[in-house]
This record gives structure tokens, sequence and C-alpha cells, in this order.
């Protein structure tokens, strides 16, 4: 969930709308653990996901719930995803899948069928991104000796070319006549020379042009005006306009337009993150739904959020409000976390931390397992929403020995973790415990 951060003097543009009205519960419309990215195509949730080895579904499902359409299926083959994005609208859906070095680009109309529109393997371009607008869409493409460029597709006529002179870096946001992205704006500007950019997609001319430290997530509104990432919050800045930081999002990620306020990703106290709204003159985000340590992505529009959050893709209209708890559906109810506590086995003990990030009000009850070429420990735990505390496995005998035999000869012993919760969809399997020291 990490993202590349810059620090930008960006600036706040004065919304002066009214807040959204009535809270709603968020709802739970898919479990689907493989779920990787989804946007949003006017009342409709579109949702890509990968199955099996190199397998890739996109479904589309009614943001207030109901049966799931198929929009396109790319079978198993025995290979890997290793890219896989998508946007839309009410008019047009764009889905980029990189399979192996290969890569494709879907479009279509939200009802389907989607076709590829550039299928691109080992020579020129291939497609890198895309942003949706209307009925356009805008594809960032590179090329295998270096460089991109950027075409603007339109139903009905041949790609058009963007003249810009330098590169355009992942992502990148199209609304009305102008994009927005991180890049620079010759070839010969060095990498790390970067500015965050607003331009005319007809003219190429820069209407935004900031220093920049790295790509970041972006959004873009029909009159110019950016939000972005920064170090300290995020920020919004229009061509010509002032720079200034969007206070209260001293802690929010990956900003999305939602009408005339801002959604994005919250982190809270436990350092997890949970979907919240900025709405206009306001400086605290109002969230939308419970925290998680597994958000994956997040969209929005001027109807409410959809996100996909530990194996759940979940939509809350704008006005709505987070629950006290998981709302019941098809989707886990329950999120715990387990991680290594220190590197000190205590005799036989190895104490882990255990985090309740979402529950309901019984809590999270599960068992957590040390495994060397087997179990070598196993403990069960019960912990309330929104709690940590230190739990301690009892390791096997043949372990607490080799443990003390390679911590006194310098070396180590990792065992791996497995966390099964109740009600928390599939195992956790990918803990580690580092031990390099004993305590009698």
């Amino acid at each position: 969930m990490t993202l590349p951060r810059i620090c930008l003097p960006l600036a706040l543009l004065g919304f002066g709308f009214a807040a959204a009205p009535a809270a709603a519960a968020p709802v739970p419309l898919l479990a689907a653990p493989n779920a990787h990215e989804v946007a949003l195509a006017g009342t409709d949730v579109v949702v890509a996901r990968t199955v099996g080895r190199g397998g890739v579904v996109v479904d589309v499902v009614p943001s207030q719930g109901g049966a799931t359409r198929r929009l396109l299926t790319i079978a198993p083959d025995g290979g890997r995803v290793s890219a896989l994005l998508v946007a839309a609208s009410p008019r047009r859906i764009a889905v980029l899948v990189g399979l192996g070095r290969e890569r494709r680009l879907y479009t279509g109309l939200p009802g389907g069928p989607l076709q590829i529109d550039i299928d691109a393997d080992d020579s020129g371009f291939f497609p890198i991104d895309a942003a949706v607008d209307g009925d356009r869409v805008l594809v960032v493409e590179e090329r295998r000796a270096g460089g991109t460029r950027t075409r603007l597709f339109a139903p009905g006529s041949a790609p058009r070319t963007v003249p810009w002179p330098g590169d355009m870096i992942p992502p990148v946001a199209l609304s009305g006549s102008r994009a927005a992205f991180v890049g620079t704006d010759t070839r010969a500007t060095e990498q790390l020379d970067l500015k965050l950019f607003v331009i005319d997609v007809g003219t190429g001319a820069a209407q935004v042009a900031l220093p920049a430290e790295a790509p970041v997530e972006l959004a873009l509104a029909p009159d110019g005006h950016a939000v972005a990432e920064s170090g300290t919050g995020l920020f919004t800045v229009a061509p010509g306009g002032p720079m200034t930081p969007l206070a209260g999002s001293e802690f929010m990620l990956r900003p999305r337009l939602a009408g005339a306020a801002v959604a994005g990703l919250d982190r809270t106290r436990l350092g997890a993150v949970r979907p919240a709204v900025l709405d206009p003159g306001s400086a605290t985000p109002r969230p939308l739904g419970v925290q998680s340590f597994d958000a994956r992505d997040i969209a929005a529009n001027d109807r409410g959020v959809a996100w996909i959050a530990h194996g759940c893709v979940l939509f809350a209209p704008l006005g709505g409000s987070a629950p006290a708890e998981p709302p019941a559906g098809p989707c886990p109810r329950s999120e715990a976390s387990v991680d290594s506590l220190e590197n000190t086995l205590h005799g036989r003990t190895v104490k882990l931390q255990a985090t309740c990030v979402a529950a309901p009000a019984s809590g999270c009850r599960g068992t957590v397992a040390l495994r060397r070429h087997g179990v070598v420990g196993r403990t069960r735990f019960h912990i309330a929403p929104g709690r940590t505390r230190t739990i301690k496995v009892r390791v096997n005998k043949r372990i607490a020995r080799l443990v003390r035999k390679r911590t006194h000869h310098g070396g180590h012993v990792i065992l791996r973790s497995t966390t099964r919760v109740a009600d928390g969809g599939p195992p956790s399997r990918g803990g580690v415990v580092f031990l390099d020291q004993v305590s009698s």
C-alpha cells in the first residue's frame, strides 16, 4: 500500500460548496481476495482481479449491491500478471493488463464488451498507464529502447499524439482539455529533475510546472486544478493560482475528486488506513469505512467512493459515515495482524504483537502457528477491536535447542508464521520471526 511521495508547494483552491448531507453505511459488494483495481462508471463499480496463474477477470457490480456482470476474461496460461489497471467514466472503461512482457489495453462501453485497442509485445511502444474522461482514453506508452509517448483515443477517430517533448511517468490524470502527471519537459532532462505538470492535451502547453521529487498519486478537475500527494499530506494547485496545502489532509493518501470534496485513504493511529472524505470547508477527514492494513485501491465520483480493503470491494455514498464495525454481507468481518515483536527467545517462548484492526464487538479470535519444516509452536488469541497486545507462542524443545546452538555461535533462526482469524478470510502466511538472542 505504500506509495511514492514528494514535497510539492501546491495550493488549496476554495471550493465553497455545501457538505454532502445524510449519512449511510458502506455496502460490501464483493468478496474478492485477489481484487487489485477498482473504478467507478457512473453508479456501477468496476473491479479488476487476478485469478489462477496468469488469469484476469473484470466485473461490474451495481454500487448498491446486486449481481455482477463479467466484462472481460483472460484465461490463465501459467504465466504471471505483471500489470493490472482499470479506469472508467459513465461512458468508457479502459483496462490495462500486463502478461509477462506483453501489454494489452482493452476499452469499451460500460455495458461491454471490452476489445483490444493496443496489443504490444517485445517491439515498439507498449502501454503503461491509462486515464479516462467521458468517452476519451489517454494512454501513456513506453518504448523498450527508452522514452514515452502519449496518445488520446476517442471513438470514431484515429489516435492523436499529445505534443509533449518530455516523458510522462504514471499515474496520469485526464479531465476536459487537460492532463496532469509527473515527468520531464525534454528528453534530455535528467529523470531526477522531475516536475508536476498540468498541460493542454491539444497544444502541449504547460499550465502548471512544479518541482517534484518522485511520481505521486494525483487527481485533476475540469477547471484545471490538481490535487496531489506530498510528504506532508495533500496539496492542490490551479493554472495561475496560489499554492497551499489542503488543510486536514496531513495523513491522507491517494487523492480522488468526489464532486466538490476530496476522497482518499486516511492513516489511523494503528498505522492502518481507512477511506475518508474531506468536505469543502472542513479541516477534518470524515471516515466512510473501517480501517484496514490491506487497502489496495480507491475510486470516487460525485455519487460516492468505492474501495478494496481486506479482500472486499465496498461502496459508500458520498454523504455516508463509517460504521462501528465491518458491515454484514459477503465479505470477512474480522481483520487481525500478528507481527514479530522482538528477536529474543525467552526459554521456549516467542513474543509476538497482535492487533485487531477491525471486527464486530466480540473482537478478533484466531490462532497463530510458527513453522520451520512443520509447525513448531501454536497459540490462540482473542483481542478487542482496535486493540494491540502481546501474545506468546511456546515452541518445541527441538527448535529451542536449535536457537540456543545457533545464537551461541553468532547465528540465527528464522521461523515463518501463519495467522488464521475466525471470519477473517484466507489465512495470512507471510509472517517472519527472526531469532538471534536467547534469554533464560
